[in-house]
């Protein structure tokens, strides 16, 4: 019972696409063989955040590269172990999607 759902995360892969003659993103979420994967218009997003975030006990820290858009947009979101891989990954998807990436790494989250 506990060997599938953990069998299925750990085979859990994200892969992002962009299509630029489409002017979409498709977002693709594989577990093992099953694919999910759902169409974004590039129109929707208007900017690149990268943000870290800690564990209480500050032994681990994630990096995340956000594709954002406005009020109501959802965010495509990718997350890092390292600054350099995130930092890269946002200045390349920031050249393909003509967008410049916002680093607030270090800056403390809004109260909302």
């Amino acid at each position: 019972m506990i060997g599938a759902p953990g069998l299925i995360l750990a085979t859990l892969r994200y892969f992002i696409e962009v299509d630029p003659i489409a002017r979409q993103l498709i977002v693709t979420k594989q577990f093992g063989p099953l694919k999910f994967r759902s169409l974004r218009q590039l129109s929707e997003f208007k900017f690149i955040s990268i943000t870290d975030h800690s564990d209480p006990d500050c032994s681990f820290t994630a990096y995340h590269v956000s594709l954002c858009g406005g009020r109501g947009t959802r965010p495509v979101m990718v997350s890092f172990s390292r600054r350099d891989e995130a930092n890269e990954f946002a200045q390349t998807l920031g050249a393909e999607l003509k967008l410049r990436p916002k680093d607030y790494v270090g800056t403390e989250p809004d109260a909302d």
